[in-house]
């Protein structure tokens, strides 16, 4: 989750010099603290950022320069996601 959350920030503020470092530097502070604590493997924490990275990207330029919406839906007991994209 912190992978995509850095992500989506850095390139959103692309063109803002400080953030895209300072998102995937706090991203990997986290990642690096979770295999110190020994509540995750190396190999755990690199395959979710991986995950987590390529998900988000796929996100963000599905959704850069067109209409189209991604967000999540809750309705009672079932969750999931709907786009939208107009005609």
């Amino acid at each position: 989750m912190k992978d995509s959350l850095a992500t989506v920030f850095a390139s959103d503020y692309a063109d803002n010099r400080y953030i895209p470092p300072a998102a995937y530097g706090i991203a990997t502070l986290t990642a690096l603290s979770r295999v110190n604590d020994n509540a995750h493997w190396l190999s755990d924490v690199f395959f979710g950022s991986a995950v987590g990275f390529f998900t988000a990207k796929a996100i963000v330029n599905m959704n850069t320069g067109t209409q189209s919406t991604l967000f999540p839906v809750v309705n009672g007991k079932y969750a999931g996601i709907m786009i939208t994209h107009p005609y």
